[in-house]
């Protein structure tokens, strides 16, 4: 059920029309489009530890190098469907998604920067 109400955010937000949910969820239930495969869970996390193994070896700053990470999954994804040539490739939500990925990485990198700044300070 969680995914469905996801899905169904998801649908509202981009459309700008919400559907009654009762509705919109009995039937991404009943046909099983809220099945999500693990991959979707899995693959992300690791292509962007290791995105971000590789990036810290190199000069470029580490909040960069966050973001970059976050969002190599997406981007690599996108240039799939692009390669590939998929007619359904929605570029209008993958170019905003992609964005909001990096975002995402480079403001998970400061508060990480902020919050073990204020642990060594309180450190005796």
């Amino acid at each position: 059920m969680a995914s469905g109400v996801v899905i169904w955010a998801i649908f509202g937000l981009t459309t700008g029309w919400f559907p009654s949910f009762t509705f919109f969820a009995l039937a991404l239930i009943t046909f099983r489009l809220t099945e999500i495969n693990y991959a979707f869970l899995v693959v992300p996390p690791l292509l962007a530890i290791v995105a971000m193994v590789l990036l810290s070896r190199s000069p470029i700053n580490r909040r960069m190098a966050a973001g970059v990470s976050l969002s190599s999954y997406y981007v690599l994804v996108a240039l799939m469907y692009v390669i590939l040539g998929a007619g359904e490739f929605a570029v209008e939500i993958a170019l905003p998604w992609i964005v909001w990925a990096f975002v995402l990485g480079l403001g998970a990198s400061v508060i990480v920067d902020k919050v073990s700044a204020w642990h060594y300070r309180r450190q005796p």
